[in-house]
């Protein structure tokens, strides 16, 4: 042992030189381990499945393009829970959280057949693959908001994956898109709608009110004439009738007008009970007679919101910058990148092999030199 130590030789200098020339010595395995490893690599490229991908850009849309469902609240009041002007950013963000929502993913992923191709791609426990070809699709599907362009109109990016190139392009141009605008366009017809009814049930009883009050009103009158009709009759008074004792006529003593002029006075209230038509007592032939004053308005009004076109199917709640196309040529893998990596570790994994190569050929020398040293000594 104290041999070893006296006679074995020390050496921790690093001869770059040297080790060089021990390399290029070992050029041949160094080669042939990197051509092995991108031949694996080229090989691999061309095994593994290809991945197509597809993106649609959709940008926010601009005031004007609503200027046709503003136009529909604009004689109305707005109720409590319905928003009353139409926004820009209010449809955006319709359009966000529908493009996000379950249903959106599901209605994509049972009218876009993968779903009916799941099914049929097993023969047992056809939920189970279901929920698997679910799940792929939602994590296929990627949706991404650009919130950095500040002061400027907001975008949404939608991509999707597949490793049929028709496919990627088809669930967002077919299915994605149409389904979240036509659910956006739905979403807003129901609030219009239900502006319009609600505002439409404030003018009707508004106007029974004003109808009912003026009929009873002048109802009382009618019947408080009829009873002193009956009074005058009896008391055989036909002409007015003021004297010291009754110097002026009151409610109660409206007979003293005398028959004469209450009969005068109950045709002036029929006739003015017939002169008009009522919104709430509708009856056949009075179409040419006028509304009373006060309710001639609200009818206009009501005829005003009759005539309203909720139908904004026409109405793109978004602008879609950017269709999603047909890919030409997958995204995975990437043949370029998947040989640079494999030629780039070949070689690395040439040069550590070959470092191994040469450190125990230079430790097999070193002993046997020391032997010899040994001996000599």
């Amino acid at each position: 042992m104290h041999q070893d130590q006296e006679f074995y030789p020390r050496d921790d200098e690093i001869d770059l030189f040297q080790l060089f020339e021990n390399l290029f010595q070992e050029k041949l395995l160094i080669v042939g381990v990197t051509i092995l490893a991108g031949l694996i690599a080229v090989v691999a490229s061309f095994i593994l499945p290809k991945t197509f991908s597809a993106e649609a850009i959709i940008n926010q849309a601009p005031m004007p393009q609503f200027a046709g469902m503003n136009s529909v609240i604009s004689l109305t009041a707005a109720p409590t829970g319905i928003q009353k002007t139409i926004t820009s950013d209010r449809i955006y963000e319709d359009f966000r959280l529908q493009l996000t929502n379950y249903n959106t993913y599901r209605y994509a992923f049972d009218h876009s057949l993968l779903a009916k191709n799941a099914i049929e791609k097993t023969n047992n426990n056809p939920e189970a693959a279901l929920a698997r070809a679910y799940k792929q699709f939602h994590k296929k599907l990627k949706i991404s908001f650009d919130k950095s362009r500040e002061n400027t109109t907001k975008r949404i990016t939608i991509r999707y994956e597949s490793e049929h190139p028709e496919e990627t392009a088809r669930i967002i141009n077919d299915f994605i898109l149409p389904y979240t605008g036509q659910q956006v366009i739905a979403g807003i017809t129901t609030d219009r709608k239900t502006l319009i009814e609600q505002e439409q049930k404030h003018l009707e009883e508004a106007i029974r009110n004003l109808e009912s009050s003026f009929l009873a009103n002048n109802q009382i009158q009618k019947l408080g004439l009829e009873e002193a009709i009956t009074q005058a009759r009896a008391a055989n008074i036909e002409d007015l009738m003021i004297s010291e004792s009754y110097p002026i006529v009151g409610e109660s003593s409206q007979f003293l007008y005398g028959t004469r002029l209450l009969e005068a006075r109950k045709a002036v209230i029929n006739n003015r009970l017939r002169h008009y038509r009522y919104y709430s007592q509708p009856t056949p032939g009075d179409s040419e007679k006028p509304y009373l004053s006060a309710v001639q308005d609200k009818v206009f009004l009501l005829n005003q919101l009759a005539k309203i076109d909720t139908n904004f199917s026409g109405i793109q709640p978004v602008i879609i910058e950017k269709k999603a196309e047909v890919p030409v040529l997958p995204d995975k893998p990437k043949k370029s990148l998947i040989v640079a990596l494999g030629l780039i570790g070949g070689f690395m994994l040439g040069l550590f092999i070959a470092l191994i190569r040469i450190a125990i050929r230079s430790r097999q020398e070193r002993k046997t030199e020391f032997y010899r040293l040994a001996k000599k000594a």
